[in-house]
């Protein structure tokens, strides 16, 4: 429709100047002399006297031309600005009429969302519970339910109770869905439960594992696909698993959606804030999803803390240093895993079919020995991460954000973990400390005190003052001497 009036408002204009334009060339006309002819005499009526046969001069002949082009241009400027307005009135209820549009899609697959997740554990997971349905399964996988479903509970609760309801709330109010407010309140709604979205990280941490133990026992089996008849599924329950994961990427294209279609700069500012939050934590569930894949290391990798960050195709390279000489080994590619605890460096092997990609441990960097991490003589196209004896320099790929703000970035974040490894050691320690029972503190401090009594004052130069106490045994007849301190 709003290409329709621009057209039709292209054709008019296109008509008007070319209406100007045969006005223009009248004006601009050669004119040639004009010879007097006298009219043979000839008995008119008065009836018929309706043309006025007095010749005008040609200046004024111009000047009416130039009245009418002045006219024309005018009515022809005027029905342009009042179709303009109209169409801008148009363009702007189109606009608004698709903003509701996506909320709209937003709070209905929202509900079949929930609606799906409350199917697989009403319909999958209480059976588990139910002892006529449970006897045909296997011992395995009653006990790998928690791994099967990891934290699909929580994240349902989440969303039934708390996030469907505020998209409620908001679709419900009279007053937001009429105004330019709407898109504000679902960015605070985004913003605000953006703590909540972190029980994906678990689900994802889990993934891995949980189709494992799909392909291995459950797949086939009579106990779920009679469970899947029942209940009407086309698909099998691995099928409904990944809804989770689907669901959270949805979110960020609902929202470029209503950026698209919002008009008011304040209420698009919200929604980029709300968009930012939700790209950052696709950005971390990646992380986490490539950080499962790790193959090699030797203990378990849920011991490193949670994943920073993660840098593809790094070249990497590492010297030794020897005083004040470095020697630079061979550069190597590899990819970034930056811990809480440690800096593992992998080596990316991928065969082509995307379910074999895995990260091959090399080497480890852990937080609590790096001394520096900073820039190598002043170029910020790398950082280096600097030990007792190496040091690394790290030249990252980008990503789509300049080479720069992604350095920054790292050597930040590594400083912050550097930051929470000394605070944790203290409260650790401190805690050691105050763990201890009193009676060892009293020994402690009657240690202490013996210190200071037997440590010679270097102001006396008496030295029997330091020899040992001699002791009488009265049990005995003989004086001895015990030399013991008690």
């Amino acid at each position: 429709m709003i290409l329709q009036v621009f057209n039709r408002v292209n054709d008019i204009r296109d008509l008007c100047e070319k209406r100007c334009e045969q006005l223009r060339h009248l004006v601009k006309s050669t004119y040639r002399p004009i010879q007097y002819v006298h009219p043979l005499p000839f008995q008119q009526n008065e009836s018929f006297n309706l043309i006025d046969t007095t010749i005008t001069p040609i200046s004024q002949q111009q000047q009416q031309i130039n009245e009418h082009i002045s006219k024309f241009d005018m009515d022809s400027n005027r029905l342009l600005s009042s179709l303009n307005n109209e169409s801008i009135i148009n363009h702007n209820t189109k606009m608004d009429k698709k903003q509701r549009h996506v909320v709209t899609e937003l709070l209905v697959t929202e509900q079949v969302y929930v609606e799906e997740l409350r199917t697989i554990i009403e319909g999958y997971m209480i059976k588990f519970d139910d002892p006529e349905q449970y006897r045909s399964l296997p011992s395995i996988i009653l006990q790998n339910k928690t791994i099967l479903f990891s934290n699909l509970p929580d994240i349902y609760a989440f969303h039934a109770t708390s996030f469907l309801r505020d998209l409620q709330q908001i679709y419900n109010d009279s007053l937001l869905i009429n105004t330019y407010s709407i898109g504000s309140a679902i960015a605070s709604c985004f913003i605000k439960r953006k703590s909540n979205f972190k029980l994906y990280e678990q689900y994802v941490l889990n993934k891995s594992q949980s189709e494992h133990i799909w392909e291995q026992y459950c797949c086939g089996h009579s106990f779920f696909t009679k469970i899947q008849q029942s209940l009407g599924h086309r698909l099998p329950l691995d099928s409904y698993l990944l809804k989770p994961i689907q669901r959270i990427t949805q979110y960020q294209l609902l929202l470029k959606e209503m950026i698209k279609y919002t008009r008011h700069e304040q209420e698009r500012i919200h929604l980029q804030e709300a968009l930012y939050v939700i790209l950052n934590i696709l950005s971390h569930l990646n992380d986490v999803m490539h950080s499962t894949q790790i193959v090699g290391y030797p203990d378990h990798l849920y011991t490193l803390g949670q994943i920073r960050l993660r840098g593809e195709n790094c070249l990497i390279s590492k010297e030794k240093r020897r005083g004040t000489v470095y020697t630079r080994t061979k550069t190597s590619t590899r990819d970034i895993f930056l811990f809480e605890r440690i800096i593992l460096l992998c080596k990316k092997k991928d065969e082509g079919n995307g379910k074999s990609l895995q990260y091959q441990f090399k080497e480890m960097i852990k937080i609590a020995d790096i001394a520096v991490c900073t820039y190598p003589k002043n170029d910020r196209k790398k950082f280096e991460i600097v030990l007792k004896d190496y040091s690394y320099i790290i030249q990252l790929s980008s990503n789509g954000e300049t080479i720069e703000e992604m350095n920054l970035r790292w050597i930040d974040t590594i400083k912050n973990c550097i930051t929470q490894q000394i605070e944790q050691h203290r409260a650790d320690a401190k805690h050691r400390s105050s763990s201890l029972d009193p009676s060892t503190h009293a020994r402690r401090r009657r240690l202490q005190n013996r210190k200071i009594v037997f440590n010679r004052s270097p102001e006396s130069d008496n030295e029997k003052a330091h020899l040992p106490i001699t002791l009488i045994d009265l049990n005995t007849d003989n004086i001895t001497q015990n030399n013991k301190l008690v």
